[in-house]
């Protein structure tokens, strides 16, 4: 019996790819939510194209692979490349859905124009078209065919170190610090919001240093912006944690009243409320902080006094709940704890320097210390960014540091909102920028409002 074979005269298969690629794009783009059509045409772009394509670029004549032979192949060499272009990618960009499509189309388009190119330099009935066979398909002895599985198992093996290296050298994940004040008993839940007159505040700091490198941290805590801890470095490695048990004491004695008047939702969800009526002011004065709340955390608001006529309190920061007529306004203090990652530049003498930023209200409290061989001079820049224009402001310039030695300021009056998502800060090193990152970035603060009890 005769070997049957179906012949399909079939010349476009270049052509045929980069249209399945395209109408692929056309799909994702404009038609996400059809979830079928990209697994039906998403699984044979990438698992048939790229090999199809680089085996038709290889061999574009018809003597040198069988159809069967190139589907089978095909899908072997695709595999290879899916991961290497997995692998590129991962290193100098990210793996996306816009990102996979453009290196994969792009990939099979280069490789279909030397196919197209390589197989237009010969005759017609020399160039390549499918023909099926209903024998299993097998590589040549020949020549052709034993360079053909050279570079399949180069392939295969290159895919496999390719793989090992995005194992071993893969870009991190989410870079963060975990940072958490608890109660004594570990909780997030019941910190000491109430405390006897000259009974300490007992609370526990935990870090988590999930920044993939080592770092050191500083931990500072403000009693109304005042210091009263400092504690520090902390050096913790990748995964490693720190926690102890910190103190502090409010210097306020007791003061409370009640709201005469209420503030209703309409009034507070406009403008908001900056003039509350109290029973009695006679307790309080300006600068004080005060909570209106009648729990310590329900529908609870802080703010600040600015000015007092008789019982009318008027406030720095608008309330934007509602209260009801005798609503506990009472006296609290600001309680802050601010952690700082210690910065540390190492490389060439252009570059070698510890930096360490704070806030301090307004104000930015800064540390730079030149860890090079040579005195350098430093200049400090604050900028934030916007779609239309950047606004830069120079906070010091020719701050010289002599080796091994430290600078520190806290510079008055930032000109930027440095809470800001967008707000960098710049550091120069004898006109080099050493540094350039958000300023969110560098430090974190948690805070806690306390109040003396009534006796």
């Amino acid at each position: 019996m005769s070997k049957q074979t179906m012949r399909v005269k079939f010349e476009k298969d270049l052509l045929f790819i980069n249209s399945c690629s395209l109408v692929l794009i056309l799909i994702i783009t404009f038609l996400s939510d059809i979830q079928a059509l990209r697994i039906i045409l998403g699984l044979p772009f990438l698992l048939f194209s790229p090999g199809y394509a680089l085996l038709a670029a290889l061999f574009p004549y018809r003597n040198q692979l069988q159809s069967l032979t190139r589907i089978s192949l095909s899908v072997g060499l695709s595999l290879a490349i899916s991961t290497i272009i997995g692998v590129i990618l991962n290193q100098v960009w990210e793996i996306e859905l816009a990102a996979i499509l453009t290196s994969f189309a792009l990939f099979v388009a280069i490789m279909t124009f030397i196919a197209w190119y390589r197989r237009g330099k010969h005759q017609k009935n020399e160039r390549f078209e499918f023909v099926f066979t209903s024998s299993l398909p097998r590589i040549p002895d020949s020549i052709t065919g034993k360079i053909l599985v050279g570079i399949l198992i180069i392939a295969i093996f290159g895919s496999v170190i390719s793989v090992v290296y995005a194992l071993t050298n893969s870009k991190p994940g989410e870079q963060f610090t975990e940072f958490y004040i608890l109660d004594i008993g570990g909780n997030a839940e019941e910190h000491p919001i109430e405390l006897e007159e000259g009974e300490k505040g007992r609370v526990i700091a935990h870090i988590v240093n999930h920044e993939y490198q080592t770092l050191e941290y500083q931990l500072k805590v403000f009693v109304d912006d005042e210091q009263t801890a400092d504690i520090g470095p902390i050096k913790l490695k990748d995964e490693q944690e720190w926690y102890d048990e910190l103190l502090f004491m409010i210097t306020e004695s007791h003061a409370s009243t009640t709201l005469s008047r209420g503030i209703s939702e309409a009034d507070a969800t406009g403008t908001g409320v900056t003039i509350i009526n109290v029973v009695s002011a006679e307790s309080f004065n300006v600068g004080d902080c005060i909570r209106i709340a009648r729990g310590y955390y329900l529908r609870s608001e802080i703010s600040s006094i600015e000015r007092i006529d008789g019982n009318v309190i008027h406030l720095s920061e608008a309330l934007t709940q509602g209260h009801p007529k005798g609503e506990n306004v009472v006296r609290v203090q600001k309680v802050e704890f601010i952690l700082s990652k210690l910065l540390e530049f190492e490389g060439t003498s252009t570059i070698q320097t510890s930096f360490l930023v704070y806030p301090r209200g307004e104000n930015l409290d800064v540390s730079i210390t030149n860890t090079s061989q040579r005195k350098a001079t430093y200049e400090i820049r604050i900028q934030s960014k916007s779609d239309d224009n950047i606004d830069q402001q120079l906070l010091c310039k020719s701050i010289e540091i002599d080796s091994g030695e430290q600078w520190h300021k806290i510079i008055d009056c930032v000109p930027i909102d440095y809470w800001a998502y967008d707000t960098e800060i710049l550091l120069f090193k004898d006109n080099n920028l050493v540094c350039e990152g958000r300023l969110y970035e560098y430090f974190q603060t948690l805070r806690l409002w306390v109040t003396i009890a009534e006796n």
